[in-house]
């Protein structure tokens, strides 16, 4: 049996709060994206029984200020559905609960895109409840939609059946770890070479500390503490770093360390002389140290290097502005990779960022606009029609060569089918342009560089 507290807009730290306080009524526990908590009490049931259950799951949700729905039911996903939208009956369900049933796990956007598309076409042809969808034969679906459609009305049919993922509460200790050094009077330093050396040895027994708990330090802080005097306003002089999960070396972190330091103490000068230094770590990533591969010695010291890129990029440029894009099974060039926080990713040394198996794909553009610009070819010019302004990107109106490389890209059909035919545009000016015909008009959607 089932039970799932559905819990709108909640927070995913707020989420683990609640399951940790479920987690001493039962370890049969899942939690689904910001939204629900799902419990299962078929190996509990001599130790709890429903009523008393209930009363402690209503005592513990009203303790957060939780406002909530709960149903039951034999599966995941029914649960979630009868939760979600308020309703005793699975039939009764709307269409658009196949959502639900084709994700009942964890969110999945691109997925749930897809289903939606489906649900549409379905509704389209009378179909309103999920009764009427059990009332179709597999066949009708699998010539329409195919796997996806047949696994969806698998799971109505027969119930869903995968198993749950292991449930462990966050380790209620913070990984913080703090080194300090304190600095002797008639040593005391305010330039960056002397600093390199003191921080040299907290790095190296920060990093020690860390991989003898087979951690390594994701998010860390430095703070330089300087002598406290009336002319000075801020004597703690701070700096925050935030890495990638990549697996690098004491001299490389100390490198990107330094770099950091160096160009911030440009922009904020130190206004005494240091008196101590502080490493502290605030958030900590798995640590796996692989057996180096004899096939191939350099690869470890190639990935590193990347990382080493990655982390350097991510300091200069903010975190949020440096993702991994992995590809996606999509016809159209802006739906055909999604973005994955670089902070997701599973370490492993020996892997690089986006590294993949070598793929033969036709040429695509180095500089993929966001949004496909309006354009017009006349006179053998090519001039924007966006509002804004009368340019192609921001050169001014090009001067068409020469066109070639046709090629045609469908939609899929039950999204909104058109085709598009995109053409290679070699301009004077010297840019290289993929621009596209469509229904709607001609577009400019990227550069080759």
């Amino acid at each position: 049996m089932i039970y799932c507290f559905y819990i709108p807009r909640i927070t995913q730290v707020d989420l683990r709060k609640v399951a940790e306080a479920f987690y001493g009524l039962t370890m049969d526990l899942l939690l689904r994206d910001s939204e629900a908590l799902f419990v299962d009490l078929s190996k509990s049931q001599n130790l709890l029984t429903e009523i008393r259950f209930l009363s402690l799951a209503d005592e513990i949700l009203k303790s957060y200020g939780m406002s909530y729905r709960w149903r039951w039911a034999i599966d995941t996903p029914t649960a979630l559905a009868l939760a979600k939208y308020e309703t005793f009956e699975k039939e009764e369900l709307p269409l658009e609960s196949l959502v639900l049933f084709g994700t009942p796990l964890r969110k999945e956007p691109l997925l749930e895109k897809k289903i939606l598309g489906m649900v549409n076409v379905l509704q389209q042809l009378g179909l309103r409840t999920l009764g009427d969808f059990q009332e179709l034969r597999p066949q009708e679906l699998s010539s329409r939609f195919g796997a996806l459609a047949l696994g969806i009305y698998d799971c109505v049919k027969r119930g869903f059946s995968q198993p749950w993922p292991v449930y462990l509460p966050e380790e209620q200790v913070t990984h913080n770890i703090t080194e300090k050094i304190e600095i002797f009077s008639e040593f005391q330093i305010h330039n960056l070479e002397p600093i390199t050396f003191v921080l040299k040895t907290l790095v190296d027994r920060i990093l020690l500390k860390l991989k003898l708990r087979g951690k390594t330090p994701k998010i860390f802080e430095i703070v330089f503490h300087q002598e406290k005097l009336s002319v000075v306003r801020f004597p703690r002089w701070s700096l925050r770093f935030d890495l990638a999960l990549g697996l690098i070396s004491g001299k490389v972190l100390l490198g990107q360390i330094r770099e950091r330091v160096e160009h911030e103490l440009q922009r904020r000068p130190l206004e005494s002389l240091i008196e101590s230094v502080e490493f502290s770590v605030l958030e900590v990533a798995p640590y796996q140290e692989a057996q180096r591969n004899i096939f191939d010695p350099h690869r470890e010291e190639k990935a590193e290097s990347t990382w080493s890129l990655v982390n350097r990029l991510r300091l200069k440029l903010g975190t949020e502005n440096v993702f991994q894009a992995l590809l996606n099974p999509a016809y159209l060039p802006e739906e055909n990779w999604h973005r994955i926080n670089l902070g997701n990713f599973e370490q492993n040394p020996s892997k690089e960022p986006g590294k993949k198996e070598a793929q033969v794909l036709p040429d695509r553009p180095t500089r993929l606009l966001p949004k496909p610009q309006r354009i017009s070819m006349r006179d053998q010019k090519i001039v924007s029609l966006e509002k804004s302004s009368n340019t192609v990107g921001n050169l001014g109106p090009l001067t068409i060569l020469k066109i070639f490389e046709k090629e045609i890209i469908l939609n899929q059909w039950w999204n909104e089918c058109s085709e598009r035919v995109y053409l290679k545009v070699q301009t004077q000016e010297g840019p290289l342009l993929w621009v596209f015909q469509s229904d709607q008009g001609l577009f400019l959607h990227g550069y080759f560089d």
